[in-house]
C-alpha cells in the first residue's frame, strides 16, 4: 500500500549519506529508513550540529530524525537546501536552525493536512490509517518541542492541492497520488519564530528573493510560494479521478 504525492523533484538526488566531522554530523540525500539508522550510528556525546542537505523523502523517517535531533539537543545547519519532509520535521526537532546566505528551507503537503483529505475520501482504509499515524506523530513532535503545529496546516493550504488520483484493485484502494499546484512554500521567518522556532542566519524576506534563491537548486518548472498570503485556508475545487490529472497550470 503506497502513498505517493506528486513532487516534480527537483534534480537528481544522490544516495543518502551520513558522516561525522568533528562535532558536526552530516546528512545528504533523500530521507528514508536507512538514513535514520545511519544517523543513529553517527551520534556521539560530542555531536552538536547536524548539517543537512535534502529535498525531503519519507515523512515517517523524517519525523524519526527530528526526534533524534531533539533527543540529542542538536542544532541543524542548512548550507544549501532542506525541503519538504526535511524542513517540516527534521528542523522541527532542532534546538536552533542555522541557515547560510545560500540556504533554502521550504515546506510541502504535510501528512497533517493529507490525513484530513484521506478521512473524507477513504475513512477506515489502510492508506488513511497510515497517513493518520504519520499526522499524529508529526503533531506529537511539534507539541513535544513546543512548536506550533498550525504551521503544518499552513504548509498544506499553501501547497494548493488540486487533484487526487485514486487507484483501486479488486475494489480496494491500492494507491493514492496527490498533486499540488505549489511545490515549495517558504513561510516568513517571523511566523516560524512566533511558533517556537529558533532561527539564526539568513532567511528570505519576499517572494522575489525566494524565487531567485530557488533557481540555484530547483528546476524552472518548480512553483515556489512565499509568506502568509500563500497559506490562507482557501481550497480550490479538488478533482478526484481514477485515471489522471490534467496538465498543471503554472
Amino acid at each position: 500500500m503506497l502513498f505517493v504525492p506528486f513532487i516534480p523533484f527537483f534534480f537528481a538526488l544522490s544516495a543518502v549519506s551520513a558522516q561525522q566531522i568533528s562535532d558536526h554530523i552530516e546528512i545528504k540525500g533523500p530521507i528514508d529508513a536507512k538514513s535514520v539508522e545511519r544517523l543513529r550510528s553517527q551520534i556521539t556525546p560530542d555531536a552538536k550540529t547536524l548539517v543537512i542537505e535534502s529535498a525531503g523523502g519519507d515523512e515517517a523517517s523524517a519525523i524519526e530524525i527530528g526526534k533524534i535531533v531533539a533527543e540529542n539537543h542538536l542544532n541543524v545547519q542548512v548550507d544549501t537546501f532542506c525541503l519538504s519532509a526535511c524542513a517540516m520535521y527534521v528542523l522541527a526537532g532542532a534546538h536552533e536552525v542555522r541557515v547560510s546566505d545560500a540556504g533554502l528551507v521550504g515546506f510541502h503537503t504535510p501528512a497533517l493536512g493529507t490525513a484530513q483529505l484521506m478521512h473524507k475520501i477513504s475513512p477506515g482504509s489502510e492508506i488513511f490509517k497510515k497517513m493518520d499515524k504519520i499526522a499524529r506523530d508529526s503533531f506529537s513532535l511539534y507539541s513535544t518541542q513546543r512548536k506550533d503545529p498550525k504551521i503544518l496546516m499552513s504548509a498544506f493550504y499553501a501547497s494548493e492541492v488540486d487533484c487526487i488520483i485514486i487507484q483501486k484493485e479488486q475494489g480496494a484502494i491500492r494507491n493514492i497520488r496527490i498533486r499540488a499546484l505549489v511545490d515549495v512554500w517558504v513561510p516568513q521567518r517571523e511566523v516560524l519564530e512566533g511558533g517556537g522556532w529558533r532561527i539564526a542566519g539568513y532567511w528570505p524576506t519576499s517572494k522575489d528573493e525566494t524565487i531567485r534563491l530557488s533557481k540555484k537548486y530547483l528546476k524552472d518548472e518548480v512553483v515556489v510560494a512565499f509568506g502568509p498570503e500563500a497559506a490562507k485556508a482557501i481550497k480550490s475545487n479538488i478533482l478526484i479521478s481514477d485515471k489522471s490529472c490534467p496538465a498543471r497550470k503554472i
